[in-house]
Protein backbone atom coordinates (compact mmCIF):
# COMPACT_ATOMS: atom_id res chain seq x y z
CA UNK A 1 0.00 0.00 0.00
CA UNK A 2 1.69 3.33 -1.03
CA UNK A 3 0.84 7.12 0.69
CA UNK A 4 0.96 9.99 -0.80
CA UNK A 5 1.95 13.32 0.36
CA UNK A 6 0.45 16.10 -1.52
CA UNK A 7 1.52 20.17 -0.42
CA UNK A 8 0.52 23.24 -2.50
CA UNK A 9 4.22 24.01 -3.90
CA UNK A 10 3.59 27.74 -4.72
CA UNK A 11 2.50 28.29 -1.40
CA UNK A 12 5.72 26.20 0.07
CA UNK A 13 8.12 28.08 -2.33
CA UNK A 14 6.81 31.60 -1.00
CA UNK A 15 7.53 30.62 2.60
CA UNK A 16 10.61 29.77 1.39
CA UNK A 17 11.82 32.59 -0.03
CA UNK A 18 10.27 34.28 2.92
CA UNK A 19 11.22 32.51 6.22
CA UNK A 20 10.95 33.53 9.47
CA UNK A 21 13.27 33.52 12.28
CA UNK A 22 13.40 33.64 16.01
CA UNK A 23 14.95 37.47 15.73
CA UNK A 24 13.44 38.58 12.87
CA UNK A 25 11.50 37.97 9.77
CA UNK A 26 14.41 37.24 6.68
CA UNK A 27 13.29 37.15 3.22
CA UNK A 28 15.22 36.59 0.80
CA UNK A 29 14.55 39.53 -1.83
CA UNK A 30 15.83 41.54 1.80
CA UNK A 31 19.27 40.37 1.07
CA UNK A 32 21.36 42.23 -1.56
CA UNK A 33 23.79 39.16 -2.47
CA UNK A 34 20.64 36.70 -3.33
CA UNK A 35 19.18 40.30 -5.61
CA UNK A 36 22.62 40.89 -6.83
CA UNK A 37 22.93 37.66 -8.27
CA UNK A 38 19.59 37.59 -9.85
CA UNK A 39 21.00 39.83 -12.09
CA UNK A 40 23.35 37.41 -13.64
CA UNK A 41 21.18 36.29 -16.55
CA UNK A 42 21.00 40.20 -17.66
CA UNK A 43 24.83 40.61 -17.44
CA UNK A 44 25.94 36.82 -18.62
CA UNK A 45 28.11 37.08 -21.42
CA UNK A 46 27.81 33.58 -23.72
CA UNK A 47 31.06 31.55 -25.04
CA UNK A 48 29.83 30.48 -28.19
CA UNK A 49 26.31 31.43 -29.61
CA UNK A 50 25.03 28.08 -31.35
CA UNK A 51 26.07 26.14 -27.91
CA UNK A 52 23.57 25.49 -24.75
CA UNK A 53 25.93 26.68 -21.70
CA UNK A 54 23.06 27.10 -19.49
CA UNK A 55 19.10 26.85 -18.64
CA UNK A 56 19.33 30.32 -20.25
CA UNK A 57 19.81 29.38 -23.76
CA UNK A 58 17.02 26.35 -23.64
CA UNK A 59 14.24 27.02 -25.99
CA UNK A 60 11.40 27.63 -22.81
CA UNK A 61 13.17 29.84 -20.68
CA UNK A 62 14.03 31.89 -24.18
CA UNK A 63 10.68 32.29 -24.89
CA UNK A 64 9.92 33.42 -21.67
CA UNK A 65 12.79 35.76 -21.05
CA UNK A 66 11.58 37.99 -24.17
CA UNK A 67 9.80 41.03 -23.44
CA UNK A 68 6.43 40.68 -21.79
CA UNK A 69 7.61 37.26 -20.82
CA UNK A 70 7.53 36.27 -17.31
CA UNK A 71 11.49 35.65 -16.92
CA UNK A 72 11.63 39.19 -18.11
CA UNK A 73 10.92 40.95 -14.75
CA UNK A 74 13.89 40.90 -12.31
CA UNK A 75 12.37 39.52 -9.46
CA UNK A 76 10.60 37.02 -11.00
CA UNK A 77 12.30 33.91 -10.66
CA UNK A 78 12.42 30.28 -12.25
CA UNK A 79 13.37 27.03 -10.15
CA UNK A 80 14.62 23.29 -10.74
CA UNK A 81 13.33 20.82 -8.63
CA UNK A 82 15.15 17.57 -8.41
CA UNK A 83 14.22 14.38 -5.93
CA UNK A 84 15.33 10.75 -5.67
CA UNK A 85 13.48 8.30 -3.45
CA UNK A 86 15.38 5.42 -1.52
CA UNK A 87 13.94 3.16 0.79
CA UNK A 88 14.99 3.83 4.44
CA UNK A 89 16.07 -0.16 4.87
CA UNK A 90 15.92 -3.15 2.20
CA UNK A 91 13.52 -4.59 3.91
CA UNK A 92 11.15 -1.74 4.33
CA UNK A 93 7.80 -0.25 3.23
CA UNK A 94 9.26 2.95 4.12
CA UNK A 95 10.94 5.79 1.45
CA UNK A 96 12.95 9.28 1.80
CA UNK A 97 12.14 11.71 -1.17
CA UNK A 98 14.34 14.62 -0.69
CA UNK A 99 13.62 17.40 -2.68
CA UNK A 100 16.20 19.61 -3.79
CA UNK A 101 15.44 23.32 -5.17
CA UNK A 102 17.53 25.25 -7.58
CA UNK A 103 16.73 28.81 -8.44
CA UNK A 104 18.03 29.34 -12.02
CA UNK A 105 18.51 32.69 -11.81
CA UNK A 106 21.38 32.54 -9.72
CA UNK A 107 24.93 32.33 -11.47
CA UNK A 108 26.25 28.72 -11.20
CA UNK A 109 28.61 29.24 -8.45
CA UNK A 110 26.07 30.48 -6.16
CA UNK A 111 23.41 27.66 -7.30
Amino acid sequence: MFNFFYFNFVQTLVKILATYNEDNKYHFFADPEFVDGLTHRFQRVKRADRNIEDVYDGTLYKKEFTPGGFLSEPYNISVKLNTDGVAIFHSSQFGVWPLFLLINELPPSVR
